[in-house]
């Protein structure tokens, strides 16, 4: 993840990997070029842990949960 696409706290996530739209709460370094990002789901409100460089593409990123709730696809 390079500076220019670096998910950050508060962001929305949508995408395969994701049964329901997350929020990204914490993003920390893990290893050089490796970041773990802590996400919580907007609905059940489960919480998850992932490497960002797992994630796959395409990923749809939102600033916030109101970016997502006007927004539907």
């Amino acid at each position: 993840m390079t500076a220019e696409n670096a998910i950050q706290p508060g962001q929305v996530l949508t995408g395969p990997l994701f049964s329901e739209p997350v929020r990204v709460e914490t993003v920390a370094a893990n290893a050089p070029g490796s970041w773990r990002i802590g996400v919580v789901s907007q609905q059940s409100e489960q919480r998850y842990g992932l490497n960002a460089d797992a994630m796959p593409q395409p990923m749809h990123i939102r600033e916030q949960w109101e970016d997502y709730n006007e927004q539907k696809f």
